[in-house]
């Protein structure tokens, strides 16, 4: 597992999720579907309908094998799979 956040371009630990059933929904319904598909597919988990706010949350998931990255992936999603960096 890496957890990577694009708006600080770091790597982290650990991170917290604060879920609605609905989120929790679609989260499940993403990863499932993930699941039976092929290495290097992703998919965005958008919120549904922000509050009023100028920006949406967005959770990117990703499948990769460990120790190696998928063909097409930038060069910092690579670093951040085989560095873990």
């Amino acid at each position: 597992m890496r957890i990577y956040d694009s708006e600080s371009d770091r790597t982290l630990g650990a991170i917290d999720l604060f879920l609605t059933h609905d989120d929790i929904d679609q989260l499940i319904v993403t990863l499932t579907a993930l699941q039976n598909d092929d290495v290097g597919a992703h998919h965005p988990v958008m919120e549904r309908e922000p509050a009023l706010r100028d920006y949406i949350r967005e959770i990117n998931v990703a499948l990769y094998e460990e120790g190696s990255a998928p063909e097409g992936w930038s060069e910092r999603a690579v670093e951040v799979v085989l560095l873990d960096d």
